[in-house]
């Protein structure tokens, strides 16, 4: 069942509008999400140990509405524009992210026999400032023990990339990563198709598995010296890739 565990209630007799605020439960550490509003919250207040469960099927958008001051300009550095949720859990600095996650041994998943549950979002980093290392990953994970499963992910656009760069980036404390029945949908230009790479940006990476994915882009583990990543059934196409042909020496 589910219960609500906050509310804000308005007195009528002092001529106020009624307002509810609700933050839909299944225990303390489940939160459930049926709306892109339910899913910033959780962002904003996420916790170690929580379970993101997504009760309904549907696309979901983490752009932070209430955290957009844009002038029009796209200049980040001003922070005139800020890119979806504001936060300073990752790097220890106040930066700009589209999907930040920085709470340990979280789960993000769907109930099961839902439809698909896609996450994206409209932020738009633009051409000048895009380029920037907070705005280069759609997803940042910070904490240890996350876990993302039965989620479509698409990323946001950049300008800078016209396109995309990373669909995850771990870094900080990240490991022990499992990303298990997860599409990475492609972001389609005149060049090609691309839905971001995944990039371990840590040296210990723990006991990180990939299970059924499928991906058009890169798995990135070169900085690991520690730990293993597992992958198992994953489709990576390149398929009219707009990086078809693209070699590092690196």
């Amino acid at each position: 069942g589910q219960f609500v565990i906050k509310y804000i209630s308005i007195d009528k007799s002092k001529n106020r509008t009624e307002k509810t605020r609700r933050i839909n439960v299944v225990s303390s550490d489940t939160v459930l999400i049926d709306s892109s509003e339910d899913l910033v919250d959780a962002i904003s207040n996420q916790q170690d140990g929580q379970t993101w469960l997504f009760i309904k099927e549907g696309t979901y958008d983490v752009f932070n509405i209430d955290n957009y001051k844009s002038d029009k300009t796209g200049l980040a550095s001003t922070n005139q524009w800020y890119v979806g949720y504001v936060t300073n859990k990752i790097e220890g600095n106040m930066y700009e992210y589209i999907l930040p996650i920085y709470a340990n041994n979280l789960t993000i998943t769907k109930l099961e026999n839902i439809g698909d549950v896609i996450l994206t979002s409209s932020a738009r980093p633009s051409e000048n400032y895009g380029g920037t290392w907070n705005y280069q990953n759609f997803v940042t994970i910070s904490g240890s023990g996350v876990t993302i499963s039965e989620i479509d992910l698409e990323s946001n656009y950049n300008e800078y990339y016209q396109g995309t760069n990373k669909i995850i980036e771990l870094c900080n404390n990240g490991k022990d990563l499992i990303l298990k029945n997860v599409n990475v949908i492609s972001l389609e230009n005149e060049y090609g198709k691309f839905g971001g790479s995944i990039y371990f940006n840590v040296e210990d990476v723990g006991n990180t598995i990939l299970s059924n994915i499928s991906i058009d882009a890169w798995i990135n583990a070169k900085r690991v010296t520690t730990g293993k990543v597992s992958i198992s059934n994953a489709t990576i196409d390149f398929i009219n890739s707009q990086y078809s042909g693209y070699y590092s020496e690196d």
